[in-house]
Parts: structure tokens; sequence; C-alpha cells
């Protein structure tokens, strides 16, 4: 193994495409585990400036005074300061991105370069690292931080401290086991950290894939239920999707007393036409009278479907029978002038459709096959009349509206 593949094993555990993912995840973790901390670290520092206010007064003040009192106030206002941030972002987890986990991080940093320069009078007082340990530890310990990012924390508040020792400790008053106490607590943080990230990386990818198998089993799940309702040569829907969607509507029909047309639209000849140019162009046509049919319906309710073969039919909600009519022979106008040519000579020049319609207030006494077989005996009497033509009906027995259109 190279020195970069080990660099790499050590501080690089995640890549680049997961990298910005986790920081997000993550950040919300983060928030959690600050709030609290800060909230203990606010109260000891309001108590510390509060007894250090009461040895003031009372003339008791050590050496150092003056600086640990500055100190306590800074840390008071960082304190706020990431209360304010962990309370806005809890409220607004929407607004949570990498960024906000990089404040954190830096965050972290001040607080343990705070401890640091507290560390230094207590160091020439009392030769005393407690309260920088414990900052490191719990940076180590409660954030989640990126390998990279807590070694460079690490060594950052390390070099601090050796800074303020150089600056401000006499050499007489350095004691050499001090310094060797912190370098073992920053690398014991620095290890307690890297194993709390690997094993919210670990944890952060197998929800990812298990999330990426859940949307792919959902969308199988939605492409079966695709196929179980669509036709798969027209891609309308097919009978059986139909026949739910006649059965919604026939039942609202009977509870609200509205009306329905059913009508069955045949292509006229088509064996003939499939004979002259084969299965495959006949297919093809079929495709594209089913995309002309389709258009031609523009309301929100209306149903398209193949019913078998190259037969077709259609539900609309019945605004009276003239209506109906003007639908259905929209219907049949846009089929003939897709002008698909017909070369037989026993056929019209150019394909079209015979639509036979049955319109009905449906009750419970009706019957929707019985409204399906009167529909087929309005298709039946389209073509008989010649082909080319809608004929809609009514459960009154009204006169049927006829039209026949000859094509040139």
């Amino acid at each position: 193994m190279n020195l970069w593949a080990w660099f790499r094993r050590i501080f690089i555990v995640s890549d680049a495409s997961e990298r910005d993912a986790f920081a997000t995840a993550i950040t919300g973790q983060n928030l959690r585990r600050l709030f609290p901390i800060a909230l203990f670290s606010l109260i000891v520092t309001l108590f510390m400036l509060a007894r250090g206010v009461l040895r003031l007064a009372t003339g008791t003040a050590g050496g150092f005074h003056s600086a640990y009192m500055a100190l306590y106030a800074v840390n008071s206002l960082l304190m706020i300061g990431i209360l304010l941030l962990c309370g806005y972002y809890g409220r607004n987890p929407e607004k949570r991105s990498a960024g906000v986990g990089r404040a954190i991080s830096a965050g972290a940093f001040l607080a343990v370069a705070w401890a640091a320069a507290v560390t230094v009078p207590d160091i020439l007082s009392k030769q005393r690292i407690t309260v920088f340990i414990v900052s490191q530890l719990l940076a180590g310990t409660v954030f989640l931080s990126p390998p990279l990012v807590a070694l460079a924390l690490q060594f950052s508040v390390e070099a601090l401290l050796l800074l303020g020792v150089v600056c401000f400790v006499p050499v007489a008053a350095r004691d050499r086991g001090v310094l060797i106490g912190t370098a073992v607590s920053g690398l014991l943080a620095f290890l307690a950290s890297r194993a709390q990230y690997d094993g919210a990386l670990r944890q952060f990818r197998a929800c990812r894939a298990i999330e990426e198998k859940n949307a792919g089993l959902i969308a199988q799940n939605r492409e079966l239920s695709e196929l179980s309702m669509t036709d798969p040569l027209t891609k309308l829907m097919n009978r059986r999707y139909f026949d739910e969607i006649f059965r919604r509507e026939w039942g609202n029909a009977c509870r609200t007393g509205e009306a329905l047309c059913v009508a069955v639209a045949d292509v006229d000849d088509f064996k003939l036409y499939n004979d002259a140019f084969g299965h495959q162009e006949g297919d093809r046509c079929l495709c594209k009278i089913a995309g002309a049919m389709r258009a031609s319906l523009r309301r929100r309710n209306d149903a398209l479907a193949r019913y078998g073969g190259e037969e077709f039919i259609i539900l609309v909600r019945s605004a009276g029978i003239e209506k109906d009519f003007a639908v259905l022979e929209s219907v049949r106008e846009a089929v003939v002038n897709l002008s698909i040519t017909h070369k037989n000579p026993a056929a019209l020049p150019v394909i079209t459709v015979s639509i036979g319609g049955y319109t009905i207030a449906p009750t419970m006494d009706d019957s929707m096959p019985e409204v399906l077989r009167r529909a087929d005996e309005a298709l039946y009497a389209a073509k008989t009349a010649g082909k080319n033509r809608v004929i809609v009906r009514t459960a009154a027995d009204d006169p049927p509206v006829d039209n026949h259109f000859t094509v040139c």
C-alpha cells in the first residue's frame, strides 16, 4: 500500500459524491448534541463570572483574575451564539446544509481554542490542564466531524496551547508531562472522533442503500401497475382497467342521477387493411388511431380504452344527447383527418371508424352489461347504415341521432 492510499484510508473515509449529503445528514445530530453542552457551558461560565465578581468585591481575587474574567466573558458570548445557531437550525431543518456543518466545526474549534487560552494561566498558577483535556475529549466524542477536520482541529488547538506556553510560561515553570498529557488527549480525541464518524457513515450508507432499494421497488411496482392497466400496443387503458372505471362512474351516477354515455368505436374494414399492408403496419395504424382519439377527448373525466382487436370503448359524462353526439363526432373526424390511405377498392379511400353510443341516467335497476349491449347495437346500426358514422341512442327510445359522411 503506497503512502497516498494509506493517507486516504486513514483520513478520507467518504468520497466526494456522498460527502456533502452525509455532512448535511449529520448536521441535525450535531445540533442536538451541541445544544445541551453549550447550555451547560453557558451556565458554568455565568457561575464563574459571578464567582469572579464576588471575589473582586471581597478582595480575594488571584493574580490572573482579570484574564480569567475576560476569557469567561468571551466564552459566554460564544455559547450564546452557539445556542442561537442550534435553535434557529433546529426549528428550520430545511435550511440546513453542508455550510451549517462547517459552522458547527468552527464553533467546536473556538470552544477548544478558548480552553487552550484558559489553560495557559492554569499552567502558570497550578500546573493544571483539566479544562483543556475535557474540551478536547468532548470535541472528539460529541461532534461528528470528518477525520481531516478532526485532525486539523486537534492539531490547531495543540499548536495554540504550545504557542501560549512558549509566549507566557517561563522555562522554569514548564512541565514536560503537562505537554505530553495534552498530546495524548489530542490523539485519543482524534481516534474517538474517527470511530464515531466511521459508525455514523456506515449507518448513513446502510440507510441510503435501503432507500435506493425501496425506490427501485416503488418504481417496479409503479411499472407493473401501469402494465396491468395499460394496453401494451396503443398505451391506452386496457379493458380490465376500463371496467373498474366504468363500475366507479356507474355507482356515482346512480347516486347523483347524472347521465353517462357509453360508446363503442370500431375501425371500418380493418381486416382488409391488415391483409393489404401486413400486421405490423396494422399495429402502427391502430396506434395512430388511438392517439387521435385520445387527443380529441379533451375533458378530464372522459375515458378511452382499447376493448379488443380494432375495437375501442369510450365513456363520457353526458351533457345531453346532442352534446354526446358532438363529442363522438369529433372522435370520428379526428380519425378521418389522419388520412391513412386504404388501398382496397371494397373499402373507403381512408381509414375511418364507426361509433355507436348509448346515453342513460342509470338507476339501481339498470345493468352495465345491458348498456354495453345497447351500445353494440348502435354500432351495428352504424355499420349497417354505411360505416364512417356516429349513432347515439337513449334509454327513452327516442329516434337515434344519426349522421353520415361520405369521404371523397
